[in-house]
This record gives structure tokens, C-alpha cells and sequence, in this order.
């Protein structure tokens, strides 16, 4: 037998393998080389299994950091529930960050609250680990914090933009060599031009983001050294699923906080009750309503900017009793698209007759939008009743009370949309000191500026006083300027009790715009004139059977089908095609 010695060397794992081979005085050289190979590729798969990417001392590695990390959770959940239970025994309250950070123990822990955060980073001292928790105490990430070079100082900062669409991260860091990296997340960001001072470089960034997230700042000098920070944003508005009645008050409360949603998106997964958060105890606050600061003239409502898509989910039991909002309904203002929303019981009553604003403000009824400026479609209102009263006399001149099914008043367009809700407008009917108030009063829009397309109104609608004028039609109450087409109305439209009566089976007072293929039945309209009787506001007068087939007369002229016949849901009148399809 003889012996050979020989050394196998993999550099890739800097490891080296001595393997001693006996082999007969006999065996051929070719046996030898193949004896050898096998040697290798046993050695390498055996160094591989223990340190490649998926090697047995990497998940062993990992098993143990996760179980670190769980460890660090568990006790800080702990000591977080007695700071709950401490606070809540106190005072029958629940703690606040706050709270958290003056009990917690600050020998383990170190608590740290940017101004204006809704979150908390707390720093386990013992095992250097930062746990980023929420305003709820609730834990959202946990990072291992070693390994930092304290010589890299790193001062952050996030400001969210007034509309909360998005926000600026400010980065100061302070060092004495040269920075060679600078990641936010995994986004490696230009090195910028560095400042001495005192004998220190200083690099300032901003950095732009767009959602809520816990975001990394990474640092690296020339010679290796690395420090971290992490950076939360929040209260940033985003694409958001709204299931429950409660959900729908948490948008609210985001739209009062300054969040617009402007390219977002809300969408409703399930059919809302209302009555959970609103009835005759307690009115729904409108969307984007808030108080005003009378000491700020900037300050200025919330106007919703993004899509509001209902997915033709229901929402039922709206309820408003008010005195306090100029414009009312489901939302306040709206600069977006509301559309697909289904609404049943709508009940708003508002009677501003006593109140401090009463002399003064126009005021503007809608059960889905009191002012509007985006685009509404496919929304119907299925029942309910809107009222609005104002009997104070006036010390503004014209001052308009106004209610329309779908909007108060609108400055954008109106699709697709019907109303089956009752209203009805009440206002002072003297002329004293010649204040001239006006009622405006529509089936679907009360002022309407803009486009209203293919839309319906069932509903009564009956306007009383005013003096200067009642103007109150089957679609919208005044017609400022734009184009109403492809409308019908066959609920009975009443102005009474006013020097100037304007009730219109589609327009009460057309000031400008066109009015087209629009229709209305001979016995919806109760009463009208402007000094002298008149067809300029009521042009487009059939019967009820004549109209109850005019689905193919209306869908003239437009590019897709968008009226059917009635297949049982409106007394056979045309409606809507997405009222069956959806």
C-alpha cells in the first residue's frame, strides 16, 4: 500500500481539507484522479450544507434572532399591559404614549416621541433592540440596533404636506470622515454636498415619500463605519377599505384632520348601517366638516379629493339634526369622484331659523354631498326625506335655503344618479327691508352649475316662502348655467306662498346653459309662473305611459346603453342599467 497526502483547498469558504489516500502499488492513475474528484465534491456539498445560503449555520443563525426577537416582544407587552392597567386604575383611562414614556422602566428601556407622531420608538438598552409601537400600544416592528457607530450622528425629521398626500423626511448627519453610502430603505440616495463645521462634515437630505412606513436611514463612512435610524411617517392618506360603520368615522375623522385623499382611493366592502353612529341621540358630522379657527382667516373646510368608490354597497340610516353646517350630507364638500353608492332611509333635518348664523348663511342640503365641485355617478338615493328650514328674517340679501336629493349645490357633474327621497324647503315669505330670500329646490341638485346626465328623480319636492323666488324643479331647483339632459321626473313639484313661484318638472329658473331631451309627466307639476305663466322652465310635458317607455328615447345620442326598461323597482318608468346589473 502507499500513502498520499493531499490538500483540498475551497476558497470561497476559506477552508482547506487534508486527506490522507492509501491505495494499492497497482491502481492506475486514472483510478487515483477519480478517487480524488469524488473526495472534492463530497468536501464542497459537506462545507456548503454548513455555510451556504440556505447552510445549516444560516438558519440556525435566523431561528435564533427569531427567537430574540419574540423574547424582546414578549417582555415589552408585558411591561406595556401593567402601564395600561397602572393608568387605567388611576385615572379609568387608557395610556397614552405618553404614559408609556414616563413608567416604563428606564433602566431596560428608552422611549422616544417625535413631535407630532402617532408612534413611538422604544430602545431595549439591555439587548440593543429598537421596537417601533403605536398610538394603541400596540408593537409594529422590532430591528436590532448593535453594531452602530455612535460617531455617525443621524438626526431625522418627517413633516407631513397640509393635505396629508404626502411627506418630507429631513436627514442632518453629522461625521468626521467622508460618507461613502446613504440608503432610505433599500433606496440608495445621492451622496450631497457635505458643509465643514467644526471640524465635522455635515450632509443635509430631504426625501419625499408617499406612504405610512417605518423607514430606515442607513449611513456608511470610508473607512466602514455604519450607523442607523429608523424614521416613521404616518397619518398620510392612503388607499383605504372601509367595512364597518366605525371604519367610515375613521376616514372622517383623517378627511377633519387634513387628509384629502387626492390620488387614493376608498373603497366600501359591505353594506353600511349608520345607526350605529348616528341617530336622534347624536347627528352624522359630514365628511369634511370641521370647526373653524376664528382667530386663522386661512383656516377653510376639507375638501375630499380622491375616489370614493361604494362598489354599489348600501349605506342605510343616515341621520342629520343641524343647525351648525352651511352645507350637510354625507359629505360635506367633495372635489372628487363619489360613485356606485346605494342609499336607503336617508333622514336630514335642519332648521337654522334659531340659530346664530341664521340671519346670514346660505345653506345647502344634499343627502349624499352638501357642496360639490368633483364628479358624482351611479348613486341612488332609494328613501328617506330632506328637509331645511330657515323662517329668520334675513340681513343678507338673496340669502338661499336650498335641498336637492342627491346635492345641495353643485359646481361639478352629476351622472347616472336618481332620487327617490321627499323634500321640502321652508323659508321666510315677507320682504322686509327688501333682504329678497330665495329658496332653491331640486329632485337632484338644489343650484346646479355644471353637467347633470342621465338622472331621475321620483321624489316630492315642495318649496314654501322665499319671497323673492321659489325655484323648484323636478331635477334641479336652479339652473345657474351648464346643460341638464337625458332627465326625466314624474314626483310632484310644489312652490307655494312666494312672491315669485318657479316649480318646473326639470328646472324651476333656468338662468343659462341648455336643457335637453328631458322629460316629465303631466301631473308632476303643481304650480308655476314668473310674474306671468310660462313653458320656457317645463318644456318636455307627456303622459305617464308615454313615458314609461322612453328607455330607448333616452339612450339616444349617448355612446353606451345606459337606461332599460323597468323590470319592477320603479312603477314601470325607465331605469337606471346598473340598478340591475351591480
Amino acid at each position: 500500500m502507499k500513502r498520499q497526502n493531499l490538500k483540498i483547498e475551497n476558497k470561497e469558504a476559506k477552508t482547506t481539507l487534508e486527506v490522507n489516500v492509501y491505495y494499492p502499488k497497482g491502481i492506475t492513475l486514472i483510478s487515483l484522479v477519480i478517487t480524488i474528484i469524488l473526495l472534492i465534491i463530497l468536501a464542497t456539498i459537506g462545507i456548503n450544507m454548513a455555510v451556504g445560503e440556505n447552510g445549516i449555520i444560516k438558519i440556525a443563525k435566523q431561528t435564533r434572532e427569531n427567537y430574540i426577537k419574540a423574547s424582546i416582544k414578549e417582555e415589552l407587552e408585558l411591561e406595556l399591559m401593567n402601564i395600561q392597567t397602572k393608568k387605567y386604575e388611576e385615572t379609568g383611562k387608557k395610556a397614552s404614549l405618553e404614559d408609556v414614556k414616563e413608567l416604563i422602566n428606564k433602566n431596560k428601556y428608552e422611549v422616544n416621541i417625535e413631535e407630532g407622531s402617532s408612534r413611538a420608538q422604544i430602545e431595549n438598552i439591555e439587548k440593543e433592540y429598537t421596537i417601533i409601537v403605536d398610538e394603541t400600544l400596540t408593537i409594529q416592528d422590532i430591528e436590532k440596533t448593535t453594531n452602530k457607530d455612535k460617531s455617525i450622528k443621524i438626526e431625522t425629521k418627517a413633516i407631513n404636506k397640509e393635505d396629508y398626500t404626502m411627506a418630507t423626511i429631513t436627514i442632518k448627519i453629522t461625521v468626521e470622515e467622508k460618507i461613502t453610502s446613504i440608503k432610505i430603505g433599500e433606496e440608495e440616495i445621492q451622496i450631497p454636498e457635505k458643509v465643514e463645521e467644526n471640524g465635522k462634515n455635515i450632509y443635509e437630505i430631504e426625501k419625499e415619500v408617499e406612504k405610512n412606513a417605518n423607514y430606515k436611514i442607513r449611513v456608511e463612512t470610508v473607512s466602514g463605519k455604519i450607523n442607523t435610524k429608523i424614521q416613521n411617517v404616518s397619518n398620510l392618506s392612503e388607499d383605504m377599505e372601509i367595512y364597518t360603520a366605525q371604519d367610515l368615522v375613521k376616514f372622517r375623522e383623517r378627511v377633519e384632520k387634513g387628509a384629502t385623499y387626492e390620488k387614493r382611493t376608498v373603497t366600501l366592502m359591505n353594506d353600511i348601517d349608520l345607526s350605529a353612529v348616528c341617530g336622534k341621540e347624536i347627528s352624522w358630522k359630514p365628511i369634511g366638516y370641521k370647526t373653524l379657527d376664528p382667530e386663522n382667516e386661512d383656516d377653510d373646510y376639507i375638501y375630499f379629493r380622491g375616489t370614493f368608490n361604494g362598489q354599489y354597497k348600501n349605506i342605510n340610516n343616515l341621520y342629520i339634526k343641524t343647525d351648525e353646517y352651511e352645507y350637510a350630507g354625507l359629505f360635506f364638500f367633495n372635489a372628487g369622484t363619489i360613485k356606485n353608492i346605494k342609499m336607503n332611509n336617508v333622514n336630514i333635518y335642519a332648521d337654522y331659523s334659531n340659530s346664530p348664523n341664521a340671519s346670514d348663511w346660505h345653506t345647502y342640503i344634499g343627502s349624499l354631498v352638501g357642496y360639490n365641485e368633483g364628479t358624482i355617478e351611479n348613486v341612488g338615493i332609494n328613501s328617506g326625506s330632506i328637509t331645511n328650514i330657515n323662517t329668520c328674517q334675513p340681513t343678507r340679501r338673496f340669502r338661499v335655503t336650498a335641498g336637492g336629493g342627491i346635492v345641495g349645490k353643485s359646481l361639478g357633474d352629476i351622472k347616472s344618479c336618481y332620487n327617490c327621497a321627499n323634500i321640502e324647503i321652508i323659508n321666510v315669505a315677507n320682504n322686509n327691508q327688501d333682504m329678497r330670500p330665495a329658496n332653491h329646490v331640486g329632485g337632484i341638485v338644489a343650484t346646479s352649475f355644471e353637467l347633470i346626465e342621465n338622472c331621475y328623480n321620483v321624489g316630492n319636492v315642495i318649496a314654501t316662502g322665499g319671497w323673492y323666488t321659489n325655484d323648484t324643479g323636478g331635477i334641479t331647483g336652479r339652473m345657474a348655467e351648464g346643460e341638464v339632459t337625458n332627465c326625466y321626473n314624474y314626483g310632484t313639484i310644489t312652490a307655494q306662498n312666494a312672491n315669485t313661484n318657479l316649480a318646473g318638472g326639470i328646472v324651476g329658473r333656468k338662468n343659462s346653459g341648455s336643457i335637453t331631451k328631458t322629460y316629465y309627466t303631466d301631473t308632476s307639476t303643481a304650480y308655476s309662473y314668473w310674474s306671468s305663466p310660462s313653458s320656457h322652465y317645463t318644456t318636455g310635458k307627456v303622459t305617464e305611459e308615454n313615458l314609461k317607455g322612453y328607455a330607448t328615447k333616452l339612450n339616444e345620442g349617448n355612446e353606451i346603453e345606459i337606461w332599460t326598461d323597468d323590470t319592477g323597482i320603479n312603477n314601470g318608468y325607465p331605469i337606471l342599467k346598473w340598478q340591475i346589473e351591480q
